[in-house]
């Protein structure tokens, strides 16, 4: 529990979109370790399509996180109000856009990207279902 606090302090305290990413992707370990350990009969699969799908959503994110810091610069700028404020071509922006609302979609969920939290919220212990509800759900509507 401690570790999923500390991620999400992290996550909405980041002001570096490397540290952001690193937050984002840090809140799944603790999240899939409640799922796998305690719940219904499937917990164990809901768990894997939970991990699956927000890491699979993630790199997406990545991409764009990578794109955005690396455009136009000999050495990589993370630092959000910087990457903000520099101009991109439209086309790198829908690019970066793309990868950005897959990602969040997933974490949000936004249908299609939808279909792990039925499965997750059915599986898991009612105390897990809160704390994704409550909190990690609204990491994917989280905008910088």
């Amino acid at each position: 529990m401690l570790a999923m606090y500390s991620g999400q302090i992290g996550f909405f305290s980041s002001r570096d979109l490397l540290l952001f990413f690193i937050m984002w992707e840090l809140e799944l370990i603790p999240v899939y370790l409640l799922l796998s350990m305690w719940g219904g009969k499937k917990r164990l699969y809901s768990a894997t399509k939970f991990i699956l799908y927000t890491a699979g959503g993630s790199i997406f994110l990545l991409m764009g996180i990578l794109g955005m810091g690396l455009y136009a610069s000999n050495e990589p700028r993370f630092h959000f109000e910087t990457l903000a404020n520099q101009p991109y071509p439209a086309a790198l922006e829908i690019i970066f856009y793309l990868g950005f609302l897959i990602a969040y979609a997933v974490k949000s969920p936004i249908i299609p990207l939808h279909t792990w939290l039925p499965d997750t919220h059915g599986e898991a212990h009612y105390s897990t279902c809160m704390l994704l509800a409550g909190i990690l759900l609204k990491m994917g509507k989280k905008k910088k």
